[in-house]
């Protein structure tokens, strides 16, 4: 036999509220002083958790001059993470833990509809 599935009810649970707690930017970024004098510098990628690891679909890194006063190259770094809260929907659909209410109108009114197309005797052509 195959392996157990990994993905339980509680397995669902802790990672819906580990996503609402996320906080993608400073997953990211170190901020180095306060105030007009602090420095954001991007964390090295392999001191990230595996949540976050998880979380980051790819970067771009870009250099540019982003400050027009001055001649210099910067480099920024873009990341793009995961919309992760759809899979998680998924899974908790899967699981049983969400369930839609479909609501049919005119139901009675086709029923009537259908009843007396069938209780029309056959025309013969």
């Amino acid at each position: 036999m195959g392996s157990k599935n990994a993905i339980t009810k509680e397995w669902v649970e802790k990672h819906l509220r580990w996503r609402v707690e996320f906080d993608p930017v400073a997953a990211l970024l170190e901020r180095h002083g306060t105030g007009r004098d602090a420095v954001w510098t991007t964390r090295d990628l392999a001191s990230l958790s595996e949540h976050e690891r998880m979380c980051l679909e790819s970067y771009d890194i870009v250099r540019g001059n982003v400050d027009k006063s001055d001649d210099s190259l910067e480099t920024v770094v873009k990341p793009r993470w995961y919309a992760k809260d759809k899979a998680l929907e998924l899974c908790a659909r899967s699981l049983g833990m969400l369930k839609d209410v479909v609501e049919v109108q005119g139901l009675a009114e086709r029923k009537e509809r259908l009843r007396a197309a069938l209780a029309k005797p056959p025309s013969e052509d």
